[in-house]
């Protein structure tokens, strides 16, 4: 016949796995973020269309006075 499990043994043990995790959560904060997965934002061009969810901004900085920006 097989013992029946300790319930002290239960309690340290999510006590240790909360402590485990709130260590790896505060140590994770440290750490920086991924760049974005968003291709850059390129001027307007003839021939080029934009990618879904892209509307044209005004930009002097652009030789076509226009860029193409991502919605947000």
């Amino acid at each position: 016949m097989s013992k029946m499990p300790n319930a002290a043994g239960y309690v340290s043990l999510a006590i240790s796995l909360l402590l485990l995790l709130t260590a790896w959560k505060s140590h994770a904060a440290d750490l920086p973020l991924p760049k974005s997965a968003t291709p850059p934002e390129l001027c307007l061009t003839t021939g080029k269309n934009p990618s879904p969810g892209q509307t044209l901004k005004a930009d002097k900085t652009c030789p076509s006075g226009m860029r193409w920006v991502f919605q947000r």
